[in-house]
Parts: C-alpha cells; structure tokens; sequence
C-alpha cells in the first residue's frame, strides 16, 4: 500500500522486507528474535512474514482471530524455542494441536484457555517443553496425578511447570505423594539462580516440599495462592 498525500496516492516502493532491512541498518540489529503477533494483526500476510523472518526465537501470539492464530502457528511452530499463545485456536482432535504440544520448546506458555479449550493431563503428559506454563479462569484437575507419573518418569525433558489457576488445594495436591518432606518457609528455593517467593507473609502463605522422581532426581514443588509450581533440579 502506498501513502496518500492530498488526493493522490503515492507508490511504496519498500515492501515489509526492506523496511525490516533498513529497521536493522538503523539500528544496527543482526536479525530479529521476538515476533509478536498482536491485536490489529489479523491482516497481515503471513507469507510476508515468513519471507522477511524466516527464523528467530520466540513467538508470542496474543488477542487475534483463531484464523490468524493458527495461520501462524502453522507457519511457524516448528521453527521456535519459545512459544507463547494467549488462546489455543485448535479444536480438541485438530492434529496441529497435538504436534504443538510435542514440539522440543524450551518454553512453552498457554494463557487462559476458555472452558470449551481446556488443557488437560492428556496434554500435559504429551508436552516435551522444557518449561510449561498454564494460565487458566478454572481449576487443573490433574496436578497430584501428574506429580505421581512425574515420580514414575512421564515428562523427563520437564524442568519448570507453573500453573496458575483460581484456587489450590495442597491437601488433594499432595495426597498419596510419597517420598516428600517439608521446605521451611524461611529457606529459599532456588531455581536458575532465581529465588522463588515464597509467599506473603498471612495474606498468601505458601506449602513447599521436596520429592524425588524414580532415578533420584529431586524437584520442589510450591503452592502459593492458585498457584503451582514443579521446579526439578538439573542435573
């Protein structure tokens, strides 16, 4: 499209690519490692996209139209490290969908799924991410399920699961979890040279315990408010 000055409109001889291109001169950028796909994005040629990015490492999908959605995701799901989706725009059985979720990410975040879309320990389970995080308006039933196929070796790749929900249990989270002891609130939980919270002070008390998967591999696993975390030590 070209620019219009009074009634006449003016060609533009750049086309996405080049003013990418030109972007990076200015800039002095080597190459682009976020793409964010926001609202306003819905008509943008997915084609052009591909042609002016065809590689960078992180995907962040946010409030578009499931068309445009999954035009993109089907574009580039296999070529990212990290891919972030606001909404998931795949119906249950849509294989698309399935080979997202089995992708080799080292982060993948799905935000507030609406309840026809939710994700479920079937999903979890098939998951290769080597971070998972889950945003979601009501309650993951199959967290103390999954932390005892943890313990048996599902997800081995696993090592940071954050789910964050409406509210949470750690009584029916934890029961028949074996193998566990209590973290001391005063002690910290470190995890990639991060600090975890551990809560705020009467307000959000937090639970922490460790437990060990079958090949001695330990992991915390945190409560703070509706949310969870699994957080597996690397070895």
């Amino acid at each position: 499209m070209g620019r219009i000055i009074g009634n006449i409109e003016m060609e533009n001889p750049l086309d996405l690519k080049d003013w990418f291109c030109h972007l990076c001169y200015v800039f002095n950028l080597l190459k682009a490692s976020h793409m964010f796909i926001a609202p306003g994005s819905d008509e943008i040629d997915v084609g052009a996209i591909q042609n002016t990015f065809p590689k960078f490492e992180t995907l962040h999908i946010e409030r578009v139209s499931p068309r445009q959605s999954k035009n993109v995701l089907e574009a580039f799901y296999q070529d990212v490290e990290v891919l972030k989706i606001n909404s998931n725009p795949f119906g249950k059985n849509d294989p698309l969908y399935r080979k997202i979720l089995i992708q080799n990410y080292d982060n993948l975040h799905l935000g507030c799924l609406p309840p026809r879309e939710k994700f479920e320990l079937n999903d979890l389970l098939m998951c290769n991410s080597i971070s998972i995080n889950y945003h979601t308006t009501q309650n993951f039933k199959g967290i103390n399920q999954f932390l005892k196929l943890w313990m048996k070796g599902c997800n081995p790749r696993l090592r940071e699961l954050c789910i964050s929900q409406r509210n949470l249990n750690p009584e029916d989270v934890l029961k028949g979890v074996r193998g566990s002891k209590n973290i001391p609130e005063e002690e910290d939980i470190i995890h990639n040279n991060e600090v975890l919270p551990r809560g705020y002070h009467d307000v959000l008390p937090s639970v922490a315990i460790e437990i060990w998967r079958f090949d001695g591999t330990k992991a915390a696993v945190c409560m703070i408010g509706g949310t969870f975390w699994l957080l597996v030590e690397n070895n």
